[in-house]
């Protein structure tokens, strides 16, 4: 048996592989079991969930894993920190006229 701490995204790790609990379980410490081909996780000695066992870097979900996850009004945004400021207009000349102005670029 493994004690595992449940992340905030939902999902207990055991041997590399992410598995889904209930939400409300976030960031409390849950226990792991193997049972035959399968994994339990238990939360004070009641069975949350239960899993087949998967080899290798895998993310599992829990089937109603985010049931009942109340729903929370959007953030509003902050304030801008800055503007964009456009570019001020700048007339475009031939490089001749320069060279017309100055007399040609020394040699």
């Amino acid at each position: 048996m493994a004690r595992r701490r449940v992340q905030r995204d939902g999902f207990g790790s055991c041997e590399g592989v992410r598995y889904g609990v209930p939400w409300h379980l976030a960031g409390r410490e849950v226990e792991i079991r193997t049972v035959g081909a399968y994994l339990e996780f238990s939360y004070r000695g009641q069975v949350v969930a239960s899993h087949r066992r998967v080899m290798g870097p895998a993310t599992v979900p829990l089937p109603g894993q985010w049931a009942n996850l109340p729903k929370i009004a959007p953030r509003r945004p902050k304030a801008p920190m800055a503007y964009q400021v456009a570019a001020p207009a700048v007339q475009v000349r031939p490089l001749q006229e320069y060279d017309a102005l100055l007399g040609g670029w020394p040699v």
